[in-house]
């Protein structure tokens, strides 16, 4: 297991891409994690290897093809990493846009996958609790219970801050070699949670317990955004749906039926696959922590499960996805447990909405039937 993998979270270094205008530096500078004096080296040693350089004699057998659309995967796969990440993040966000606050209460996250049968359909919609009043009354005490489990938690919190994949490690290999596809994938669905909830905090604007009472006393430093949805939630959440699907979901054939996170959750045995318990206890380790209330984490479950089911059912073909609603005053007087969460899953909140037929992004699509092979062993 690749215990540094989960650190995708610390999203905001992809600003580093900047860096890469250094690469011509490289014949009389130095490569990364090199001593300063290997590109002068390099230069004498192409001065004395290739000689006379004669344009006109070059050979026509090394001149690249030109490349075809078909070859766009081979192309991606040979990217750096951080080329790679801001190629993933240009498609994987596309799938999705946040919508901006309606009539002061319905804020919708909506899919930019321009549904054939309900044009411009949401895929999760969310609306916060209309009272910060009764958040304090009714969830606090849940949050006070919680900080109980401090002692116990402290080291899982302080990780979780910035990693959150390596938990999921522990119950599903993954190694940067055995596995480099699959936590490509991941690290990208870390970056679509937060990309996705920021601007919802933005404009749900619910204060953080420690605004509402001091003696919350958290046992990190309370973030400066807003607390609902919870992103650790819905960032947990996404890598469960997503890791589920490509452990366990066998339907990957177009045809078949879209995948479905609850079937998952609702398991008659009393069966619930590890990642959606991990993701559980990740959401309920911030309210331990003083930073989250249970009604934050509904709401990052709720989005986190849309999220990783708009994207599993897009690069398997379906034709469909899910869409949610989810109304934090019905929920605002509940602690947050995966029971609960089932239930809101399997009611009458959910419907089916249609893909568009227009092609789907192959780099997407290649990703993630790369990264179900490394699970299910198929020959490449």
């Amino acid at each position: 297991m690749t215990l540094n993998a989960g650190k995708a979270g610390k999203a905001g270094k992809a600003g580093k891409a900047g860096k890469a205008g250094k690469a011509g530096k490289a014949g009389i500078d130095s490569f990364d994690d090199t001593p300063s004096d290997l590109g002068y080296a390099l230069m004498t040693s192409a001065d004395g290897a290739r000689r006379y350089w004669d344009i006109p004699g070059q050979d026509p057998n090394s001149v690249p093809e030109n490349l075809e659309i078909s070859k766009i995967w081979p192309q991606f796969a040979r990217l750096a990493d951080i080329p790679r990440q801001i190629t993933l993040d240009d498609i994987v966000l596309r799938l999705i846009k946040v919508k901006k606050p309606v009539n002061g209460g319905n804020r919708e996250l909506e899919a930019k996958v321009r549904a054939a049968s309900v044009p411009n359909t949401s895929i999760v919609k969310l609306k916060r609790p209309t009272d910060n009043a009764r958040i304090a009354e009714k969830q606090l005490e849940y949050v006070r219970a919680a900080s109980d489990l401090r002692a116990d938690r402290l080291e899982e919190i302080i990780i979780q801050q910035d990693d959150i994949i390596s938990f999921f490690g522990s119950a599903a290999f993954l190694d940067d070699v055995r596995t480099e596809w699959t936590l490509e994938l991941l690290r990208a669905m870390v970056r679509l949670g937060g990309y996705a909830a920021m601007p919802l905090k933005l404009h749900f604007n619910v204060p953080r317990p420690l605004e509402f009472a001091p003696q919350a006393m958290p046992v990190i430093q309370t973030p400066t955004h807003a607390s609902w949805p919870s992103g650790h939630a819905t960032e947990a959440f996404l890598i469960a749906t997503v890791l589920t699907a490509l452990v366990r979901y066998a339907d990957w054939k177009p045809g078949d039926a879209p995948f479905r996170a609850a079937v998952y959750l609702d398991d008659p045995r009393n069966f619930v696959p590890l990642p959606f318990r991990i993701a559980e206890r990740i959401a309920h380790n911030r309210e331990v922590a003083g930073v989250h209330y249970p009604i934050d984490s509904f709401a990052g479950g709720v989005l986190g499960i849309g999220l990783g089911e708009l994207v599993v059912n897009y690069a398997a073909g379906k034709e469909q996805t899910r869409r949610y609603t989810f109304e934090a005053d019905g929920y605002v007087e509940d602690p947050f447990d995966l029971a609960k969460l089932s239930g809101y899953l399997t009611g009458g909140s959910t419907t089916l909405v249609d893909f568009d037929s227009g092609d789907r992004n192959q780099i997407l699509i290649q990703l993630f039937d790369k990264a179900r092979r490394e699970f299910t062993h198929v020959a490449t």
